[in-house]
């Protein structure tokens, strides 16, 4: 009876200890810390190639930066496949806390012999196991850490699509206003030159200009369409017959932040920190499990029946004696992952702590460049329409308004080149701190 109590105990206790849970850290820890950054949710799992629209969008009023980001989230067929990776950590953590089936092994009677049988229960599972199941915890949490990252970089790269989208819109748009000008130019140069008023090489030289931005205005074109597609497929979005408009960029507010304010903003916000130094508390936690692999303890609980009919039970137990084999590969192996685990925290650390310094420079030549443009484009743009007037009036030629108008729209296509290096630098700042910074 004493026999069966014991036997009864130790399989409740295996038993329990194979309870096993998933981890908080999943497909919706990473949506909310995603959506905690006003960037928007990420979508439930969907059939592969399904367009699903995030609630409150609508394509057939136009597309917003905000919007964009929403349905990238939502249908960005890579960022689905990756957020896939969350569900199989977990199915290993599963994995980590199952206990192995007990091994049965029964002996048929035969001749004088009785029915005999043991049961193995793998014991050291339990000082074996919640090490396992640490360190597989921890790789659940970097998993979903890393996926905050990569989600943090797709909202990164749409917001930079949808910026290239819209100033090659308004590029191509300058480019062909030049190309018409320029056309313009070379047809009243080669009139005068017909009429004996200009040399040839006067000529020539109008018409090259000419042919070179005819050049820049396919270029801008080829642009516009490649920035177009390049924005369809962040988001999902089949490009073949989408033509979206855009809506206008608001710009960013003319803040500059300093340096000592955004570095420990970013060095805590960043995933990519938490990411490496949840890699280092992981191999810490293999360490141990290493260890805890030189002793294999099996139980034994052995059955057998007697010549009188009645059921024996007796425990015993299996111990490979560690003489030869103290898993010190496996133990020194883990060590050094974990070494390099913190060599990579550091990398990870200098290199937020680089891109925060190169954003951050970038943002400010940038909005220096904006400001200088902004402040001078009233009085330079206001030319064309002065020299409109004068042609007009028949003070200049045609020829001298034409060249003037020139002028202005080499300055536009600088307002453009200029608004677009701002709010690239935005995104980019905002994306090397971890969170929004600049709106």
């Amino acid at each position: 009876m004493r026999q069966r109590t014991i036997a009864s105990v130790l399989l409740s206790a295996l038993l329990f200890s194979g309870c096993v849970r998933t981890s908080s850290f999943d497909r919706t820890y990473v949506g909310q810390k995603i959506a905690a950054q006003r960037h928007g949710a990420v979508g439930e799992q969907a059939e592969p190639g399904l367009l699903l629209l995030p609630e409150g969008v609508n394509l057939q009023d136009g597309l917003t930066q905000q919007e964009a980001v929403s349905i990238a989230l939502f249908n960005n067929a890579q960022f689905q496949a990756d957020l896939l990776s969350i569900s199989i950590a977990q199915a290993d953590l599963i994995e980590a806390g199952q206990l192995p089936n007990p091994l049965l092994n029964v002996i048929f009677p035969t001749g004088t012999d009785v029915l005999k049988g043991t049961l193995n229960f793998s014991l050291d599972v339990l000082w074996q196991r919640p090490l396992r199941v640490k360190a597989s915890r921890l790789e659940t949490e970097r998993t979903a850490e890393n996926l905050v990252a990569l989600g943090l970089r797709l909202i990164r790269d749409v917001k930079l699509a949808y910026v290239a989208y819209t100033y090659a819109q308004q590029r191509a748009g300058v480019g062909a206003e030049s190309s018409r000008l320029r056309s313009e130019m070379a047809s009243i140069t080669r009139k005068r030159y017909n009429a004996g008023d200009l040399s040839q090489m006067e000529a020539s030289i109008a018409t090259a200009d000419s042919l070179r931005a005819l050049d820049d205005q396919l270029q801008f074109v080829m642009e516009e369409s490649l920035q177009g597609a390049r924005l369809y497929n962040l988001m999902g979005i089949d490009s073949a017959g989408n033509a979206l408009k855009l809506a206008p960029i608001p710009p960013p507010a003319p803040l500059i932040p300093q340096l000592d304010t955004l570095m420990p903003l970013a060095l805590a916000s960043r995933p990519e920190l938490r990411v490496a130094a949840l890699a280092i508390e992981a191999k810490a936690k293999l360490i141990g499990w290493e260890k805890a692999k030189v002793l294999n303890f099996v139980g034994i609980l052995n059955a057998r029946r007697e010549h009188e009919g009645g059921l024996a039970l007796g425990p015993g137990f299996q111990l490979p004696v560690p003489v030869f084999n103290l898993n010190r590969g496996r133990i020194m192996r883990a060590r050094a992952e974990m070494e390099q685990a913190a060599y990579s925290y550091v990398v990870a650390k200098q290199q937020v702590q680089l891109e925060v310094q190169e954003a951050l420079a970038r943002y400010q030549a940038a909005r220096q460049t904006a400001a200088l443009w902004q402040q001078n484009q009233a009085p330079v743009l206001a030319t064309a329409g002065q020299a409109r007037k004068a042609f007009e009036a028949g003070e200049v030629s045609y020829f001298f308004y034409l060249q003037t108008v020139l002028q202005v729209t080499d300055v536009q296509l600088r307002i453009v080149d200029a608004t677009a290096a701002l709010n690239r630098a935005a995104v980019q700042l905002n994306y090397a701190i971890g969170q929004q910074v600049i709106y």
